[in-house]
């Protein structure tokens, strides 16, 4: 992806809930306003290790859509690999905990 697009995407982002949200907003009203007028959502989820154990870090999940999408059909990608294959293989240097 490329960045110009990647900090688009992050500055039309509206947090996923309200509580998320209190520093950019002044009242629920408006966050629900934004919401409502933004075609990204941002919400910070659990990240998990190799073992699949959570960690302390958050990873952060966009849910894009409406005019946001246009990207995915332009130049916003400079490709996509699978992985697959390579997670696959990793997945057997794992120790059991």
């Amino acid at each position: 992806m490329k960045r110009d697009y990647f900090v688009g995407l992050l500055a039309a982002a509206v947090p996923s809930s309200f509580g998320a949200s209190r520093d950019l907003y002044a009242d629920e009203h408006e966050w629900k306003s934004a919401s409502t007028r933004s075609d990204v959502r941002l919400q910070w989820d659990p990240d998990h290790g190799l073992a699949g154990n959570k960690v302390e870090r958050r990873a952060i999940q966009l849910g894009i859509c409406g005019a946001m999408l246009e990207g995915f059909r332009g130049d916003a990608f400079l490709g996509i690999e699978d992985v697959s294959a390579f997670v696959a293989e990793q997945r057997a240097n794992i120790s059991p905990t």
